[in-house]
């Protein structure tokens, strides 16, 4: 297993099991580069920052790669940037499409927002979770990319990411 991203609506887990994978894998984790631009920006974000956001996701994604251990758990993927901007903005840069479709990635973990949302100062969304994760989902199944959906209490999303990798080796 070289690349796992972890996908999914804002606050639905994303980072936790990202943390705890790495952990319990000894891969390296690639933090949501958004998170890194947003909280410098002074200004509010427009869609152009998207596809600026896209290239520092790769940079990260890069570095990690450099380490040379395996695997990589990226807290995010151009699916990520693909269901925001269409949802945010009406459209997607083409650079965003094309890195979904070309799946650089051996699985995608897609979290179901139950774990409660929190406002931090970046997420936008407490309301549309559900709708979001629906709207995850079908492009995955869409587009084919092998995928799994974590629910359920850390614990049992924990367990099931590592049957779904286990799986996939």
């Amino acid at each position: 297993m070289n690349k796992i991203v972890i996908t999914g609506p804002e606050c639905s887990g994303k980072t936790t099991i990202a943390h705890a994978l790495s952990t319990r894998l000894g891969g390296v984790i690639v933090p949501e580069f958004a998170r890194i631009y947003l909280s410098m920006l002074d200004r509010t974000y427009v869609y152009e920052d998207l596809k600026a956001i896209w290239e520092g996701q790769i940079e990260l994604e890069s570095a990690a790669l450099a380490i040379e251990r395996t695997p990589i758990i990226s807290d995010t993927g151009a699916l990520v940037m693909l269901i925001w901007s269409r949802v945010k903005f009406g459209r997607v840069d083409p650079t965003i499409m094309d890195a979904f479709a070309q799946n650089d990635c051996n699985l995608y973990l897609l979290c179901a927002p139950e774990p409660g949302w929190a406002q931090d100062g970046l997420r936008e969304n407490p309301f549309d979770r559900w709708a979001l994760f629906y709207l995850y989902h079908k492009e995955l199944l869409e587009s084919g990319h092998p995928f799994g959906v974590l629910q359920g209490p850390h614990e049992l999303r924990l367990g099931k990411a590592l049957e779904l990798i286990s799986k996939r080796n």
